[in-house]
Formats: structure tokens, C-alpha cells, sequence
């Protein structure tokens, strides 16, 4: 069997999901490169899609943004999609510092609770923790 690369999809008895995780980019303004070991921040977080529609959940489970510090083996939850993502949206996230000091890799993905899954968006923020 033979696999060629593709977006990701997601499929469950409401409705089938594809999107490309590469597709999506997003910005944090203002966020500084240092942050204090387990710290929380409230911030305000830009996504831009350039393909197929991110859907902000099904009937009977929301879908929403999560947050990894490095290789942790889980992402964290912060909050469900405002709405669905076709293009830009803004919206507020919150992020707790990492556990130890040192520099770390912030990456901001798709999250869902089940199954555990967290698919990362383009590339991660380099940042020094204290």
C-alpha cells in the first residue's frame, strides 16, 4: 500500500472535515520572545486560512484551538473556534507559560478532545522562558 501526502481529514456521523494544516497561518501580536515559566497570558491571535474551510465543530462535539510547548505528547486546550474559518479570524486565546525554564517552541494548532488529537499550523514561536 502506497500513501501520497494530503490534507488532513477528520470524518465522524456529522459531517467530513479536509483541511491543510499548512494552509493555515497564524500571527500573535504583541507577543513577547520571553515569557515566565507558567505563566498565563491573554492573547489576541490572527488566523489566516488559504484553503479549505476549518470548521469550528459538529453537532455534538467542538472543535478548537490548542497550544504544544516543544514535543509535549499533548496539546493543551484553550477554546473552541469563534466560528467557522474560511479566511481571517481574530480571536482571543490563553496560554499558560511552559514548566521549566529555557528556550521553547510555542505551536498553536487544531484541536479536538476526541479523538486526541492536535494538528499544528504552520510554524511555531521561539521563546525564551524564565
Amino acid at each position: 500500500m502506497q500513501m501520497q501526502p494530503a490534507p488532513w481529514v477528520e470524518a465522524n456521523s456529522d459531517s467530513a472535515q479536509v483541511f491543510d494544516p499548512l494552509k493555515i497561518k497564524y500571527d500573535i501580536p504583541g507577543i513577547s520572545n520571553t515569557i515566565n515559566v507558567g505563566q498565563e497570558l491573554r492573547l489576541t491571535i490572527i488566523l489566516t486560512n488559504t484553503g479549505a474551510p476549518l470548521y469550528s465543530g459538529m453537532k455534538n462535539q467542538r472543535r478548537g484551538l490548542g497550544y504544544k510547548w516543544d514535543n509535549a505528547e499533548k496539546g493543551t486546550y484553550i477554546t473552541p473556534l469563534m466560528c467557522d474559518l474560511y479566511s481571517t479570524l481574530k480571536q482571543e486565546i490563553i496560554i499558560k507559560g511552559p514548566k521549566s525554564s529555557g528556550e521553547h517552541t510555542l505551536r498553536i494548532g487544531y484541536m479536538a478532545e476526541k479523538p486526541d488529537t492536535f494538528i499544528p499550523f504552520g510554524v511555531g514561536l521561539y521563546i525564551e522562558a524564565y
